[in-house]
């Protein structure tokens, strides 16, 4: 009959991570065997431009109750056709 297996034995931590502020230098030390580095977060970006979402969907059907086109109007009020194509 074999031997169980015992589970491997756990390595210690011996690298940690720690978030810095933006603007500070990173930084590493080394204690008790365990490297410890800074990380700093980055700078932050300027704004983006604002995104248009969707505000509703009419759908189209034909006399069989088939959909065969529609228009998306987005937030913007602006509207695009959505075209139906079958196989």
């Amino acid at each position: 009959m074999p031997k169980p297996r015992r589970p491997p034995k756990r390595r210690p931590e011996c690298v940690k991570a720690t978030a810095l502020a933006a603007g500070t230098a990173p930084t590493a030390t080394l204690a008790n065997g365990v490297l410890t580095i800074g990380i700093p977060a980055g700078a932050k970006g300027a704004p983006g431009t604002a995104g248009v979402g969707v505000k509703s969907i009419s759908l189209t059907k034909d006399t069989d109750g088939n959909i065969t086109g529609g228009t998306v109007t987005k937030t913007d009020n602006s509207t695009t056709a959505i075209t139906v194509t079958t196989a």
